[in-house]
């Protein structure tokens, strides 16, 4: 079971990098709830209701090498 973040960056221009970003979540979590993976998106999807819409989240590649961002 791999864990995943999806992260809207406060400012776009200048993003955090996924690194610092798991980072800063191992300073304040246990280790079991440190995503494995953390990926930058424009924004978060939502249904018409204004939920988040899980089916719309970019697909995450655990590969080994694979980019640490996310596009859709």
């Amino acid at each position: 079971l791999f864990r995943s973040a999806f992260v809207v960056p406060r400012v776009p221009a200048v993003p955090p990098t996924p690194a610092a970003l798991r980072s800063a979540l191992q300073t304040q979590l246990p280790e079991y709830m440190v995503p494995a993976h953390v990926a930058l998106v424009a924004s978060l999807p939502t249904t018409v209701g204004g939920k988040l819409d899980r089916r719309a989240l970019p697909e995450v590649d655990f590969a080994p090498g694979a980019a640490p961002t996310a596009q859709r």
